[in-house]
């Protein structure tokens, strides 16, 4: 669902209120004063920094001399500039400015923030009746944003011969005869070399009297063994392993890193990574999953990096230095 200003400052408050009421709040929120809030602000940014939220901080409390630095910023920021948010959240103002409004986002770890324009978000059902909006208004907003995508890939695609006016919806997409007679015409004939082909490849496998393998003989196969792949033989028959065609490089180099802690900031690029249900799992070269093959990984990139290693690096630093 698209997200408006209007609806994010809604989901906001009320997360906030519903938090207050089931006593989830930390004491320095739920009874706020201008002094608490910044109290509030200094342990949260120590006990969970997070670099998206590095925009929010800025806007409240002006530049932080370097990443991590701005618990000085934040004891010495005047109490009096947090008075607008108190009367924000005792109700004395129904209304604040955004960068009020996003420090509090963050004070509560509000899951949609900050916000951005046009921002796409998946809300549950008590999220929508915050804002008043039903699922099946997000279900129409989606199916009008697939429709126009489609209509768009269509007037691409088919050239002269396809009429989409995407200005009149009275118009309906047209194709002249010759056009349809062509596109049938085409697709029989892939149908037929697509046959021919398989009955071909088909027949000449059963000459060989061989099975369909991934691997062979000449040269060799290997197979995935908890985080490295392993040499074996083409011809071994054990059904629980998924043997793959032998790649001396792969054979070497590729791991899974089994201790993220030893991922740096000069990992990025050269680390590739990729989302497992809940988790992520870090390898040491390109390709695809050892496992799941079909599923690409990705370079580690400065954003995974600062969202979900920076902190352990900085953890790792401070014990050397201690």
């Amino acid at each position: 669902m698209r997200l408006t200003q209007p609806d994010y400052i809604k989901l906001v408050k009320a997360a906030y209120n519903k938090k207050r009421a089931n006593n989830e709040l930390s004491p320095l929120l739920a009874q706020s004063t201008p002094a608490n809030i910044r109290r509030e602000c200094v342990h949260v940014y120590q006990e969970r920094y997070d670099n998206r939220d590095e925009r929010t901080l800025r806007a409240f409390f002006g530049p932080g001399e370097q990443v991590r630095q701005f618990v000085q910023v934040i004891e010495n920021f005047a109490t009096d500039k947090f008075r607008p948010l108190d009367n924000y959240l005792k109700n004395g103002t129904e209304t604040t400015d955004d960068r009020n409004l996003e420090l509090l986002a963050w004070l509560i770890d509000f899951q949609y923030r900050p916000f951005v324009f046009g921002m796409e978000v998946a809300l549950n059902e008590d999220e929508r009746s915050i804002i008043g909006r039903s699922e099946n208004d997000s279900l129409k907003q989606v199916s009008k944003q697939n429709s126009s995508h489609d209509r768009e890939q269509e007037v691409n695609t088919e050239g002269e011969d396809l009429k989409v006016p995407l200005k009149n919806e009275a118009h309906t997409v047209q194709l002249t005869k010759k056009n349809q007679r062509k596109h049938r015409r085409t697709n029989i004939i892939l149908l037929i070399i697509a046959v021919c082909f398989g009955g071909g490849y088909f027949i000449w496998q059963q000459v060989q009297n061989k099975e369909l393998a991934l691997g062979n003989t000449l040269t060799g196969c290997m197979y995935w063994k908890d985080d490295h792949y392993e040499e074996i033989s083409c011809n071994d028959d054990r059904k629980d392993l998924f043997k793959l065609p032998m790649d001396p490089e792969k054979l070497k180099n590729f791991k899974k890193i089994m201790r993220q802690d030893t991922i740096t900031e000069k990992s990025i690029g050269k680390v590739y990574y990729i989302r497992i249900e809940n988790r992520i799992e870090y390898y040491t070269t390109s390709g695809n999953h050892p496992v799941d093959v079909t599923r690409p990984l990705k370079p580690l990139s400065a954003y995974m990096f600062e969202k979900h290693l920076l902190k352990q690096e900085i953890i790792n630093k401070n014990s050397v230095t201690h």
